[in-house]
């Protein structure tokens, strides 16, 4: 029997969007507004990213991706990159971006906040991703 292999290194990535206009933002921790993830594949990006008109999955080469780094760095940008060896099978709500980010990455509990998933993936070993570095 075939099993299906999920593991990815995943980057979060953590912002506040200048454009930012849901009502709960000025709640949010500086720096911590949104979030996004990244998976590097052989032949491009994977990206994944939950926001208030939906959900966004697309595959990108790594010119697109060098773009959307360097607009992001002007926002002060963070990164972390972790492992991911599972996928949270349950079901996404409450929906969030962290919510969304922490189920690709096979996270239970609480994230409901970009700046919670960050802590989080800090305690699981997450190492920082340099945005700069790859470009």
């Amino acid at each position: 029997k075939a099993v299906m292999d999920f593991s990815k290194d995943w980057v979060k990535i953590f912002f506040d969007d200048p454009q930012g206009n849901p009502v709960y933002h000025p709640f949010m921790k500086r720096g911590f507004k949104h979030c996004f993830s990244l998976a590097k594949e052989e032949t491009g990006w994977l990206y994944a990213e939950s926001y208030n008109r939906g959900i966004h999955i697309g595959f990108y080469d790594d010119e697109r991706i060098k773009k959307i780094f360097r607009v992001i760095l002007d926002w002060d940008a963070k990164a972390l990159q972790l492992r991911s060896t599972e996928t949270y099978q349950l079901p996404l709500s409450p929906l969030t971006c962290a919510t969304f980010c922490a189920k690709l990455h096979g996270l239970r509990g609480t994230t409901i906040t970009p700046f919670r998933l960050y802590c989080a993936l800090q305690r699981r070993g997450a190492s920082v991703f340099l945005l700069q570095d790859f470009l």
